[in-house]
């Protein structure tokens, strides 16, 4: 390989990298904000009252679950709006994904009523329960908004029209900050509501983030081709759409199944073993975020770019290059800062000082879980959806967790280690199978985009 080759080689993965980032800033904004208004919830409730902030910690566990596995079943409309080559094609595929959304915000709202009975498998203290019960009764009626916001912010990626998103999710954290805190604390003459008028911020975000969405995209693509006959409903595209969604939605609900396993194995072992592994989880959701953004920017290009179509082997390398050259570069920037990061979270020193020897270990386990996930964000733009949800099945159920009860220390303080040694060992086996299908599919798949285009003769 000459100089020139390795320099043009170079030169594409820079320019992909600048391209790929240009989408992703916007979206990597976002969802850092999202994440900072609920750190926000959280200081205010906690300076309101512990159970106050206990109560919110469990419903939005139950509530997270939901809004996940809603957005991914949303996002099985994202190959179906990259295949379709009109602009009437596209319309049905937003009107279709407009009516799973509404729908599946509306049952999971349902469904989030009957919240008592999660709250008794939990068996929480009587008051900590009560007060969750209250917050899940307001936080559920925001499920119907955030679907719908949801639907259109997969709008702003799949048209690479990203910049928006600062201004929706600028403007939602600051009604969500606002509203909350006159809320819980009774301000501007309202009366003191705690954990409800957290839930009551919260759903004020929603509903705005959703309106101003809407202003920005949404009244653009939901035109008149796209109103017509608005209540139509396509049940073949439905099917395909949740064919797609589906198992994206599972891999969301196992994953959280399985690292709700992996917690309570760290609490078997005592206090301080959970506090270090909850540390550190929430630092490596700190990293987790760019792999998304990195991966949803990526996904856009591969369903808009001819050049992605034209090269796709050349387009594969410099995307796994640059993921772990976006990965690494973080993993090394949070490595540096660790020990703040770590004491941000808590002054024990004993907690601290267990998390911070692990820290090397789970930033490794970053690395392979940001590959993977970009990766197979980018799947869904192939329609191959399945094959990511067997493989976090393999990893998780069928090698983490059963090393962890076959060979850790569960009840020591080095379960910490033997938990996220496991998980690196299965995010490693998860990002080979991620990466290599989608070298697959991209390469070789008979279900990639080029096989979705309008077929050509033989001849041709």
């Amino acid at each position: 390989m000459t100089m020139a080759v390795v320099k043009a080689e170079v030169e594409y993965c820079f320019k992909e990298l600048i391209a790929s980032l240009t989408i992703a800033y916007p979206i990597l904004i976002s969802l850092s904000l999202s994440m900072i208004a609920g750190l926000t919830d959280m200081i205010v409730l906690g300076r309101f009252s512990t159970v106050s902030l206990s109560a919110a910690v469990v419903g939005n566990s139950v509530f997270i679950i939901f809004a996940t596995a809603i957005n991914g079943l949303i996002r099985g409309m994202v190959p179906l709006y990259f295949q379709s080559e009109d602009a009437a094609g596209k319309h049905r595929v937003i009107r279709s994904g407009a009516q799973l959304a509404l729908f599946s915000g509306v049952v999971g709202c349902l469904l989030l009523q009957l919240h008592g009975v999660a709250l008794t498998f939990l068996n929480l203290p009587a008051d900590i329960a009560f007060a969750a019960s209250r917050y899940l009764d307001v936080l559920a009626l925001g499920l119907v908004p955030l679907s719908l916001s949801m639907l259109v912010t997969n709008l702003f990626v799949v048209t690479k029209n990203t910049k928006p998103l600062l201004k929706i999710s600028a403007l939602s954290f600051a009604m969500n900050a606002l509203s909350t805190v006159a809320l819980v604390y009774g301000w501007l003459g309202f009366t003191p509501m705690g954990e409800q008028g957290a839930a009551i911020g919260t759903v004020i975000g929603y509903v705005f983030a959703l309106a101003f969405g809407y202003r920005l995209c949404g009244a653009g693509l939901f035109n008149f081709q796209a109103g017509k006959d608005p209540l139509r409903v396509e049940r073949k595209m439905l099917r395909r759409i949740i064919r797609i969604g589906a198992p994206i939605s599972a891999s969301v609900i196992a994953k959280f199944a399985a690292m709700s396993v992996l917690a309570m194995i760290a609490a078997y072992s005592g206090a301080d073993s959970a506090a270090a592994f909850g540390i550190l989880n929430s630092i490596a959701s700190i990293a987790f975020i760019f792999a998304i953004a990195y991966g949803q920017a990526q996904m856009s290009r591969v369903g808009a770019v001819i050049d992605v179509q034209a090269e796709p082997r050349r387009w594969f390398i410099a995307f796994l290059f640059n993921g772990v050259v976006v990965m690494s570069s973080l993993i090394a920037v949070v490595y540096l800062i660790s020990d703040k990061l770590v004491y941000f979270y808590t002054p024990d020193r004993r907690v601290a000082e267990l998390a911070l020897e692990i820290v090397p270990l789970m930033l490794l386990a970053c690395l392979f879980d940001g590959v993977q996930a970009s990766a197979g964000i980018v799947l869904t733009a192939f329609k191959d959806t399945f094959f990511s949800f067997v493989s976090l099945l393999i990893s998780y159920f069928v090698l983490c967790i059963p090393m962890v009860l076959v060979w850790g220390n569960v009840q020591g303080e080095g379960i910490v280690f033997d938990l996220f040694f496991s998980m690196t060992v299965g995010l490693f086996v998860l990002c080979i199978l991620q990466v290599a299908r989608l070298h697959y599919v991209a390469t070789y798949g008979r279900n990639t985009l080029i096989a979705n285009r309008p077929k050509q003769s033989r001849a041709a």
